[in-house]
């Protein structure tokens, strides 16, 4: 049983690095996963993102035919990055649902007892609401 356990870790280690390495052009190895230092590192950026005022800009640009939009957050002038969502359009709409979905996540990090309270004080410091 310890074997078969093994055999399936392997596999699927080689089976994220064929994919990290087809898809992204990048080598992967196991250093490179979440360690137990990872939600306590989310939680300290969510806990600066929670006690100042933050700036959340987009910017938009094409690729391979994709409408894509990153996101990122400016702290202490420092960015910091959100991730990317592809778009069909770059419209005044569609930019601010993604803005609105970009803060309902951020407000994710909180139990769902508050997060329609963060979602709240989100829009009331972003400016451009």
């Amino acid at each position: 049983m310890v074997l078969l356990v093994a055999v399936i870790v392997v596999v699927g280690l080689l089976c994220i690095q064929a994919v990290a390495q087809e898809l992204f052009g990048i080598i992967w190895t196991l250093k490179d996963s979440p360690t137990e230092q990872t939600p306590r590192d989310i939680a300290d950026e969510a806990e600066k993102l929670k006690q100042s005022k933050f700036v959340l800009h987009l910017d938009g640009t094409s690729r391979d035919k994709k409408k894509i939009v990153g996101h990122q957050v400016t702290l202490d002038n420092r960015d910091t990055s959100l991730g990317y969502t592809d778009v069909a359009t770059e419209d005044a709409d569609t930019l601010l649902d993604v803005n609105i979905s970009i803060l309902r996540e951020l407000g994710e990090i909180y139990d769902a007892d508050h997060q329609e309270t963060i979602f709240e004080r989100y829009c009331q410091n972003y400016n451009a609401l």
